[in-house]
């Protein structure tokens, strides 16, 4: 279900404002949309197992470490930004590359040039979307991955108009990736039998870890 994002509502009763609220709004990316996974191909968000390896912004295939953010089988908005190579699926304060630079993908206009697995893919609309598929954010050393065919980070805004660089919240995010990756080591004995498992949220302990960056974001504009 899609609609204009420049278009308003009109009209809303209580009912709608109620349906309104129930639609989660998380800095991730919905269930529908997909990644690229060694072995596997294109996979839903919704889909993704542990252990499995992900198409990342350099090329390469990295692991995914665990999820900043997961919901599942809800009710979420998002925003669809459709392109000249295909549509990408992501929350509006989701930062992507697009023009040389990093952006929020509320931030996109028509015109601008994201970055794809197939070169410079120039935007043509950008709609507001609700899905039925929960939303994640998957977490990969680089901090970035291949969503949709589209380069994004694995990092957003606090805000549909708050952010802070990429490389500032990929730093910040340095000790988190540090921990994830050393719980994995000590996990090993038991990966085959985690192997086929859902990707689970990071534990609350690694999630403080980016407590710092909230708060960064609340000074810095895009």
């Amino acid at each position: 279900m899609e609609a204009d994002i420049d278009a308003q509502s009109a009209g809303e009763d209580d009912d709608g404002k109620k349906k309104k609220k129930n639609k989660q709004k998380m800095s991730c990316f919905p269930g529908e949309a997909v990644a690229q996974v060694m072995g596997r191909g294109e996979v839903r968000m919704s889909e993704l197992l542990s252990g499995d390896r992900v198409l990342a912004k350099s090329g390469t295939y990295e692991p995914v470490l665990g999820l900043l953010h997961g919901i599942r089988l809800q009710p979420t908005e998002f925003l669809t930004v459709r392109h000249s190579r295909g549509e990408l699926r992501a929350s509006a304060n989701h930062i992507v590359f697009a023009n040389d630079v990093d952006m929020l993908v509320a931030s996109l206009q028509v015109g601008d040039d994201l970055h794809s697995g197939d070169g410079k893919s120039m935007v043509l609309s950008v709609l507001r979307s609700v899905g039925s598929h929960g939303m994640f954010a998957p977490l990969t050393p680089s901090g970035t991955i291949v969503v949709d065919n589209v380069h994004a980070s694995d990092y957003a805004g606090s805000s549909e108009t708050l952010s802070s660089p990429h490389g500032t919240a990929h730093a910040i995010a340095f000790s988190a990736r540090v921990l994830c990756a050393l719980q994995r080591v000590l996990e090993g004995s038991h990966q085959e039998k985690h192997q086929h498992a859902q990707v689970e949220e990071l534990r609350p302990y690694l999630q403080a870890w980016f407590a710092p960056l909230s708060a960064l974001q609340s000074w810095l504009v895009v």
